[in-house]
């Protein structure tokens, strides 16, 4: 007995010593002071007791206190807070703009508003809260020590870690040195920083349970048990509210549901040739287009070579073989052609005329994309819808610094001193269009309107393109170890938080245009994150004025650079017209080498056709068996058939690029000049060249008919081979189609040109080929045709061919050449070199890689070469990348938003929720899409969400659309 008494005792004297304890306010509004911003004072003897708010009597501060802080709302629609209804409006005013930030997962959002409601409105502030240090007078709260349970912060952490905000993670905001931590992001969040919204230093304790500690208030000398912040946490994967979705796969990736794995995908799609089947429709198509190239020349030409009556294989069709018949076709043309010559030149420069015409409306392609892509194919279909809907994209305009290798940090007064002369220079540059001046200003993009600058993405617009901003950044960090210069702090901040409003120096790292600056287009050369080892810095201008002006102002801007010298840097540049600039200034150095090669085609033929002698003293005499006359007319004839085709693809606006013209006349030149080989050469083996002494004009006409009689076959043959397959490359009915404009169209109008040689052979060249053989058997001069041999001249020049001793250049091929092929040992080699070029080929074939390299179109003295290999080496990001959803979509319904969006509460399997699982996936070597994906609906229905207030100044009303947050 005696012993409970005494433990009963000891216990009473603990409890009077345990003063009742009630809670109180330990900040709140400063007197006297009407900014909603402003940070809080320490309460006094008045103000220590919370507020009650009741919804009745004050509706507007009773709103505020529910938006936010709804767990503060009692049963009786009252509320007892800490907070002054100025201090709830600026705290709502700050979570409104935290919504941007976390609000795609409102779990996140929801736990990090407790946060900051408890902190400020709290009426349990004495509970967990103690006012460390205070300023002035007023004793305006400078540091403050908050008690928060373990669980809840860690759950808050949790919650929020993997939120994204546009291509990176929302946290890499809210936490120093911008690395996602648990420590980093309390350490931001403590650390006093009016320009992030931060109005006191806060010492957060995370406690794991309450603790019994001393009172350290003056008037209170007792012990007390000192409670902890600890309200439920809401994870990801659970809703906040009964009207509040659960976050998104996106911000709040499980177990079940990680990002896109594709670290055990097959990689596709880099190969051009691959050991698939082809598709079945293909495979006829190409059968088909064999099948009837194989039986048109097998009519025309191998369906028999002898008369019926003779052994051999033959085909009968009426009264004799298919080529007999033609032959006699022929025979039947050459005569008209030798009785009517002119008739038939004529008739073929009149339709040269009228093909030609077409010209006059001939434009060349320009516009790579044009040459690329076809205007039916599904990629330009969906690019025109685009640019129907949203317009044009803009017009990218590009300098690229490169820093020498003497210089060893990116950190170069006297470099960045260039850079914004440069930059200075570019905006200042004025071209004269029409009666007015244009400058920079009024041609380039301004994503916030007339008010703001032009979007300039440059590492001088982390300091508004201001030299004199830049001078006076500063001051830098004590402690700071990176760099001790005091003009690159800001820079260094900037780098790290480029979403930053204010840093230290007080300045502002959004750019002159008002939005931010991404570290990945402004510096390369370096890794993700390490901006401060580039080597390279990246200018890049957007365009989106009237095409005619801006196309102007590239053509000043491309001189400008051109002369530009620059001191501390080397530089490559690049602007939206350069390319088909570049092509055009190729296009002319092509022209000189087509025709140097065109006439090295006519000396070639000259020289080969002609017989080299001297049979008589005059000089006259040695032209009599040259062809220079029938070789210019070849070479001529071809390059009207060009003109041709190109005129009458021209009249149906059909078009080529200047390159394929180049090229063109030089292909069709090489072919073309067959046909006068085969038949100057049919005409000189049998020796019809050497006219006898009085020869007779029936003898000549005979010799001319059997000349032509035998080549027109073969001449047609090799049109009909050689026009069939530059139509199967064009992808004309019924042959194959490649899709692909620029092959198409080069090999349309090389197979129509092939048609049209075919046709002035015929009818020019032919006429010419008999008036030409008819001087030549005559004996007389090309040159002078009234220069004549004598009889015995022509008598003793018919002796040395019939003794072999006066031959043609060409005839070397046949003395020569011709027997060394047939030799075994040759034969032999011969088919071995083919069989392992063969072979080579079909494997080096199957390494062939998707896509041209750009650095292939210009030649290694071009500007645009260098910047291309800049940008394959120092630029980490690529092409926009647009995805078009066609067809009578109800947008406005839920069902349908939640297919495509990728907010809270979205589809898992939605289509936005895809492609961004694809393009934060890092693990695949083959997926190249990464960054930021915007979605339309995304931004509407944050737009019109009740608790954003970034584009609506108090939920109802919207701000001025080049307001900057």
């Amino acid at each position: 007995m005696r012993r409970v008494m005494r433990i009963v005792s000891v216990l009473f004297l603990l409890l009077i010593h345990f003063r009742q304890y009630h809670s109180e306010c330990v900040m709140t509004e400063c007197d006297g002071t009407e900014d909603k911003n402003h940070p809080p004072c320490k309460t006094n003897i008045s103000s220590i007791a919370p507020i009650t708010v009741i919804r009745s009597k004050n509706p507007d501060y009773f709103n505020r206190i529910e938006k936010f802080c709804s767990h503060l709302i009692l049963e009786d629609h009252r509320s007892n807070v800490c907070c002054t209804e100025n201090q709830i409006q600026g705290m709502t005013d700050r979570l409104s703009n935290a919504v941007a930030i976390l609000g795609s997962c409102p779990s996140c959002f929801d736990n990090f508003a407790k946060l900051w409601c408890q902190f400020t409105c709290s009426p349990d502030q004495s509970d967990f809260m103690t006012v460390v240090e205070t300023s002035g007078p007023l004793k305006i709260v400078e540091r403050i020590e908050f008690e928060v349970s373990r669980d809840f912060t860690e759950g808050l952490y949790d919650s929020c870690k993997s939120v994204w905000f546009g291509n990176d993670l929302s946290l890499h905001m809210l936490t120093t040195d911008g690395k996602v931590s648990y420590n980093n992001f309390f350490g931001f969040m403590g650390k006093k920083n009016p320009t992030q919204n931060i109005p006191v230093n806060t010492d957060f304790v995370h406690s794991a349970n309450e603790v019994i500690k001393t009172n350290k208030r003056k008037f209170l000398s007792n012990w007390y048990i000192q409670k902890i912040m600890n309200l439920p946490i809401t994870p990801c994967h659970k809703s906040a509210g009964p009207n509040l979705p659960a976050c998104g796969v996106i911000d709040c990736p499980s177990n079940s549901y990680q990002l896109l794995d594709l670290s055990g995908a097959e990689r596709l799609g880099k190969k051009v040739f691959t050991t698939a089947f082809l598709k079945p429709e293909w495979a006829l198509q190409i059968c088909g287009c064999i099948a009837l190239t194989v039986g048109l020349v097998f009519v025309l030409k191998y369906s028999c070579h002898r008369h019926p009556t003779v052994d051999g294989c033959y085909m009968d069709i009426g009264k004799g073989s298919l080529e007999i018949q033609f032959e006699h076709l022929c025979e039947q043309y050459a005569t008209k052609v030798i009785a009517h010559p002119w008739k038939f030149v004529l008739l073929g420069l009149l339709i040269a005329a009228f093909c030609c015409s077409g010209n006059s409306k001939f434009h060349s392609l320009t516009n790579s994309i044009d040459q690329a892509s076809s205007a039916k194919g599904e990629t330009r279909q969906d690019r025109k819808i685009f640019f129907d809907t949203f317009g044009p994209t803009h017009r990218i305009e590009q300098v690229f610094l490169t820093l020498p290798p003497s210089t060893g940090t990116m950190f170069n007064m006297p470099l960045f001193e260039e850079m914004f002369t440069l930059v200075n220079n570019i905006k200042n540059l004025s071209v004269v269009y029409g009666t007015s001046t244009i400058k920079l200003d009024d041609i380039c993009y301004k994503p916030l309107g007339e008010k703001r600058g032009c979007a300039i993405m440059s590492p001088t617009n982390y300091f508004q393109n201001n030299w004199e901003t830049f001078q006076n950044a500063g001051p830098a960090n004590e402690g700071d170890e990176e760099l001790d210069d005091l003009h690159w702090e800001h820079l260094k901040y900037c780098i790290k938080n480029p979403l930053t409003v204010s840093t230290y120096s007080e300045m502002s790292c959004f750019g002159e245009f008002g939005g931010p600056i991404e570290p990945s287009l402004v510096f390369g050369g370096g890794l993700c994150f390490q901006y401060y080892g580039a080597r390279t810095f990246m200018i890049t201008i957007l365009l989106n004025g009237d095409e005619g002006k801006c196309i102007e102002w590239e053509a000043e801007f491309m001189k400008m650079m051109s002369k530009y010298k620059m001191k501390n840097a080397n530089f490559t540049f690049m602007t939206e017209s350069s390319i088909a600039n570049e092509l055009q200034v190729a296009v002319e150095t092509d022209k000189i080498v087509s025709v140097a090669a065109c006439a090295a085609v006519l000396l070639w033929v000259f020289t080969m056709l002609g017989t080299y002698h001297w049979p008589e003293p005059s000089l006259l005499s040695a032209l009599v068996h040259h062809k220079l006359l029938i070789s210019v007319s070849a070479v001529m004839i071809n390059v009207i058939s060009v003109w041709c085709s190109i005129g009458v693809f021209s009249l149906f606006d059909v078009h080529a690029t200047d390159n394929a013209i180049v090229v063109l006349f030089f292909v069709i030149t090489c072919i073309g000049i067959n046909r006068i080989f085969v038949t100057i050469r049919t005409f000189q083996s049998n020796g019809h060249c050497y006219g006898l002494p009085n020869i007779s004009d029936r003898e000549i006409n005979h010799r001319i008919t059997d000349t032509m009689r035998r080549s027109i076959p073969i001449v047609l043959t090799n049109s009909l081979i050689c026009s069939t397959c530059f139509f199967l490359a064009g992808g004309v009915p019924p042959y194959v189609s490649v899709s692909m404009p620029a092959v198409e169209v080069f090999a349309r109008h090389a197979g129509l040109a092939i048609l049209f040689d075919t046709a002035f052979y015929l009818l020019v060249i032919l006429p010419l080929f008999q008036y030409d053989a008819r001087r030549e058997m005559l004996g007389k001069c090309e040159i002078w045709p009234w220069y004549e041999i004598s009889d015995n001249t022509k008598t003793d020049i018919c002796m040395q061919v019939s003794e072999g001793t006066l031959r043609s250049p060409v005839d070397w091929f046949k003395i020569a050449i011709a027997p060394l092929l047939l030799y075994r040992v040759c034969r032999v080699c011969t088919i071995i070199v083919f069989s392992f070029t063969l072979a080579c080929s079909l494997f080096w074939t199957l390494k062939l890689e998707y896509g041209f390299d750009q650095t292939m179109a210009f030649s290694k003295e071009s500007y645009l070469t260098n910047h291309f290999k800049n940008m394959n080496k120092v630029l980490n990001t690529g092409p926009q990348v647009f995805f078009i959803v066609q067809g009578n979509i109800q947008w406005h319904e839920p069902k349908i938003q939640n297919k495509f969006c990728t907010l809270a509460g979205c589809d898992e399997n939605s289509m936005g929720n895809k492609i961004r699982s694809l393009a934060y996936a890092e693990n695949y070597e083959g997926n190249y899409l990464h960054g930021d994906v915007n979605i339309w609906l995304d931004s509407y229905l944050q737009f019109m969400h009740p608790r954003g207030s970034c584009c609506k100044t108090d939920g109802k009303h919207f701000c001025e659309y080049y307001r900057t947050v």
